[in-house]
Order: structure tokens, then sequence, then C-alpha cells
């Protein structure tokens, strides 16, 4: 479809005048322009200054900077939109509470205030219940889609801690987890919350994540599915 926008080379002012001589730009704006060679080109207020009004064309000005998702977000919502199909979606009428904090753009975990528990959980070959049908579990997603999960969050005044601990940690549970400085320092602030971590995460650490194709490789989604069967009982290694 054919689209028209204002073109400084068709109407009657001096070519060799900055764009910021003939129009108002706002301090935050941002300019959306035709550069000499046809490209579309977004320039800050001070590079429009300096764009002279005869070289360029098809100026739009938006008042407030236009920003996109950051390639983070736009996998992680890829990821959760196949959480909530194949995993909670499984959970009939259930609605999950999931909380994604952190920047905007580089958010640092997914806190899940209800995170549905299988109906009893297997030890030593006994059926155990537990204390409540859901848990707050916290997952860490600071290198997310590099680096996957490498453990999980959960407060100490947890009911269900001890069960929790002896499925996902094999009886060890940490102040604070041990791992690198980029991924410790991305959660400090949990600790001094009463959350503690326990330690469930990929072999070595190796993360295979699909950029083409997120559910044929290592996901979120997939994560979450593991971290449910092993809250079970399921025998992981």
């Amino acid at each position: 479809m054919v689209r028209r926008t204002v073109n400084f080379r068709e109407l009657d002012v001096d070519g060799s005048r900055s764009l910021g001589d003939v129009v108002e730009i706002p301090g935050k704006a941002q300019v959306i322009a035709t550069d000499p060679d046809g490209k579309t080109v977004v320039l800050t207020r001070e590079q429009a200054k300096k764009v002279k009004t005869g070289d360029y064309g098809n100026y739009i000005i938006n008042q407030e900077p236009v920003k996109r998702g950051s390639v983070k977000t736009e996998y992680l919502f890829r990821d959760l939109t196949l959480m909530k199909k194949h995993f909670f979606g499984t959970f009939p009428g259930f609605d999950p509470e999931m909380i994604i904090c952190g920047p905007e753009d580089d958010p640092l975990w997914l806190e899940f205030n209800n995170f549905p528990l299988p109906e009893t959980s297997v030890v030593d070959n006994e059926n155990i219940p537990w204390k409540n049908e859901t848990e707050r579990i916290i997952v860490v997603i600071a290198e997310y889609p590099h680096v996957g999960p490498y453990g999980v969050h959960i407060h100490k005044s947890s009911q269900n801690l001890f069960l929790i601990e002896k499925q996902l940690g094999g009886g060890h549970i940490f102040k604070r987890p041990m791992a690198n400085d980029s991924y410790a320092n991305s959660v400090s602030g949990l600790e001094s919350k009463g959350y503690v971590w326990i330690c469930f995460h990929y072999a070595a650490g190796i993360w295979k994540f699909n950029r083409n194709a997120i559910g044929e490789g290592d996901c979120l989604a997939k994560y979450i599915e593991n971290l449910y069967q092993a809250l079970g009982g399921a025998n992981y290694e």
C-alpha cells in the first residue's frame, strides 16, 4: 500500500537548512526520515539538527520515543506463551499468577505466586501430601536466553519447604546461589527478603536454546514442566 508523509524536498523551504531550523523538535523526540539512499533512519533530536532538509525526505516526528522490545523480551514472551499452553493449560480452570520482575527490557526473574503442585510427592516410595496446593516459586532468568535457570528460590517460611528441598535439592538448601557473580548479583535482593536457593538446573549448566523454534530446544516452558515432575517425585539424578 502506497503511503505519503511530509516530504521537505517538495516544500518551499531552503534545502540547505537543517530540519531543526525548519521544524520544532521536542527534547526527547525521534525523527523518522528517508536518507539520500532511500533507507528509513531513526534520528535523535541532536542528529536531526544536523540533517539538511534537501537531502532527507518523508519526515515524521514522534513526540515521545518509540521503543521496541529487546531480543530477550521477544523470546521470553514466546516462551511464556508455550508455557501457558502446554503447562498451565493442562490445569482446567487454573489462572496462574505470574509477575515478571526487573527492568522492562531486561527482566531478572519470574515470580509464580501460585505455582500448582502435584497431588502428592513421593519420598522413599511413600506418597506425602503437600501442606498447600500451590507454592510461591521464583525462577531467575537474568541471563536468559543465553543461559537457562539455575535453581529456584523459595521463601524460608514456606510450609512446603522441606518437601521442595528434598525433591529438588537432594536435602541441600542455600542462602544464596552457588553460581557465577552475574547470577548471584542479580538475585542479591532475594536473600534479604527471606528467600533461599535450591539447586535444580541443566546438567553441567548446558542449555541448548533454539531461537528459531523455541519449543524444539531447551526453554523455560520445558524447565517448568521438569520442575513440576521433580516435585512429584521424578528421579532426576
